[in-house]
């Protein structure tokens, strides 16, 4: 069984990778991340006036959204992070988004109620059931 010191350095970097990865997928250049383009069923449409005066405009994986100069991310690094440390804290929703460390929070509180167990109290010891004969016999 590993260590708590390894588990919590398990922990800090695994944390570590997983903001990097969040921020990178939300601070980077793609079409979901532009403040003026608004989801419309299976489509993102960019809402700016400067871009699309006379027509519509599609914005998506296949369009030239990488070359767009009027294109501004709609996330913040301040934003992502504390949205991050909030999906964390909530048990519910770090098992469902950051399974990962949601394990290792879990693993840390378990060996932390191990821990507990073995220096503030005596241990709890489980009674093992009487076989059916003392049951039935009453020894």
């Amino acid at each position: 069984m590993k260590k708590l010191k390894e588990i919590k350095d398990k922990l800090h970097e695994t944390y570590q990778n997983r903001l990097k990865i969040r921020l990178k997928k939300f601070l980077s250049k793609y079409y979901r991340n532009c403040k003026y383009n608004k989801k419309h069923g299976n489509f993102y449409i960019c809402v700016n006036k400067k871009v699309c005066e006379h027509f519509v405009c599609v914005c998506d994986k296949n369009s030239s959204f990488l070359t767009c100069k009027e294109y501004e991310c709609k996330n913040n690094e301040k934003d992502i992070t504390e949205k991050f440390r909030k999906d964390v804290a909530d048990p519910k929703i770090c098992g469902q988004v950051e399974p990962k460390i949601a394990v290792l929070l879990w693993v840390m509180h378990q060996d932390k109620q191990i821990e507990e167990q073995t220096f503030n109290e005596e241990p709890i010891v489980e009674k093992k059931p009487k076989s059916w004969i003392k049951r039935w016999f009453g020894n």
